[in-house]
């Protein structure tokens, strides 16, 4: 039988279920350790690695955008007491949305989904919170490149790390399941679309 999917899979939409809101917590949970952990390498004068994102890509591209977006919040709810201040919040919670929207409703694999992202929310992110900082005249300069190639690495790391889980049969079944649709051109391309995605027929069987 050849399998023909739809724009759209009917699948329950469980983000906010007890299973989806445990799903956010462990992910979120997950996020802050391994960013406190990971926060030790030193990539250079105040340069950290850290995985911020983690909690809203992998939430994100696998319950929506609601969901990406708490998960962003609650992934950097340690900011506040560590930095000071709120300003990462400005970074995650709009990736966690993106990232929702572009691998629930486009049907885009986390990679696609947290790229796009980056591309579209990471500049205005940058400079907003370097002007939150006091330090306009830093915007566009060597150091505040280097800050916005580190955060997109972050992202890119915490997108492979959703790759593997969402492909990995054994781990991604204990993921809620959620409505992921999409254009057509998108969810017929094994490269493209979100590997959470099964046809109709499949979940059906």
């Amino acid at each position: 039988m050849t399998l023909k999917p739809r724009e759209e899979v009917s699948l329950p939409k469980t983000g906010f279920s007890p299973r989806g809101g445990i799903f956010v917590a462990v992910m979120s949970a997950i996020s802050i350790v391994s960013t406190i952990t990971a926060s030790f390498l030193v990539l250079g004068p105040n340069i950290n690695f850290a995985l911020d994102y983690f909690a809203g890509v992998i939430v994100g591209s696998s319950l929506g955008i609601i969901p990406g977006i708490i998960a962003g919040f609650l992934g950097m709810a340690y900011t506040p007491i560590l930095w000071g201040n709120p300003w990462n919040w400005i970074f995650t919670v709009p990736v966690g949305a993106l990232a929702g929207f572009f691998g629930t409703r486009v049907g885009l694999r986390p990679l696609i989904a947290a790229s796009l992202s980056q591309l579209i929310a990471g500049v205005p992110s940058m400079v907003v919170v370097f002007l939150l900082f006091g330090l306009p005249n830093v915007i566009w300069t060597t150091f505040w490149w280097l800050i916005l190639a580190k955060q997109t690495s972050e992202i890119i790391v915490s997108a492979l790390i959703a790759e593997v889980v969402f492909s990995s049969k054994s781990v991604s079944k204990w993921i809620p399941r959620t409505t992921i649709r999409g254009p057509k051109a998108v969810l017929n391309s094994s490269l493209l679309r979100n590997p959470l995605y099964r046809p109709p027929e499949i979940q059906q069987s």
